[in-house]
């Protein structure tokens, strides 16, 4: 078989099958736009979770600059004053050696600026419920897709027996009355 007569099969094939062809691949378009977009919000969150963090830790580069600088006064240890997302603390309370912990030098080598982890828990919690909200909105999403299809393609076919029905009707009763007058001849 040619290339030709094969490709005139497929579009016979196609024009008898029309509303499958359009019904499955717009469902299959759907459920792929609905993936991409879910996996775009998904990394969108995630970016705006690393810039936050981002500017934190620029924040606190920024601030130790300053206030190593300052040899007037001691830092204060705790909450940092000018930025709630920052604490002072001293070496040995130190917890975590990953955290960001930023030296105050040249004049106070003991004493370091850090992210306040109540903040980075703040923003990590709400980084993990915007995850579930995303993969929860997307995945029911493409489930009423799903069903929205189902049902379409159902009432697709109610109608279409409705109307193999319909003719069938039409034509026992055209056959019925035809049969006497035929008779009648």
């Amino acid at each position: 078989m040619a290339l030709n007569d094969r490709f005139i099969m497929v579009l016979g094939w196609i024009k008898r099958q029309k509303f499958h062809v359009v019904f499955v691949s717009s469902l299959i378009i759907l459920i792929i736009l609905g993936t991409w977009w879910t996996i775009f919000l998904y990394f969108s969150v995630n970016e705006i979770y690393q810039t936050k963090l981002d500017n934190v830790r620029r924040s606190a580069h920024s601030y130790a600059l300053f206030l190593g600088n300052i040899g007037t006064q001691k830092p204060k240890v705790g909450q940092f004053s000018k930025d709630h997302r920052l604490e002072i603390v001293k070496s040995v309370d130190i917890k975590n050696p990953g955290s960001g912990a930023i030296q105050l030098l040249p004049n106070w080598k003991g004493y370091y600026i850090q992210p306040d982890p109540a903040y980075i828990y703040k923003i990590s919690d709400k980084l993990r419920r915007k995850k579930f909200q995303v993969i929860g909105e997307s995945g029911l999403l493409i489930l009423l897709l799903i069903i929205s299809a189902m049902m379409i393609y159902r009432i697709y076919f109610l109608e279409k027996q409705t109307t193999r029905e319909m003719q069938e009707l039409w034509n026992r009763v055209t056959h019925e009355i035809k049969t006497p007058i035929t008779g009648l001849k």
